[in-house]
């Protein structure tokens, strides 16, 4: 029998070691949703993101890696 675990879909999400992340995983690695992460970061509870392109935004791992050890 086939563990849960092995199906990459089902396992915790994470963050690559360096670059960007977009929003979809950003909401993912912080459990919340697209609304509360807007929310956040108008509040400035949240670092702004880069925009990349036009329609492209995205948030350095850095950032991320650096607000969730202040959560902790």
């Amino acid at each position: 029998m086939r563990s849960k675990h092995n199906n990459p879909s089902q396992r915790a999400p994470t963050l690559p070691d360096e670059g960007f992340a977009r929003m979809p995983q950003v909401c993912a690695v912080m459990a919340m949703s697209r609304n509360t992460l807007e929310r956040r970061i108008a509040a400035g509870q949240f670092p702004k993101p880069i925009w990349i392109s036009k329609r492209i935004k995205a948030w350095r791992v850095e950032d991320i890696r650096e607000l969730i050890a202040t959560l902790r």
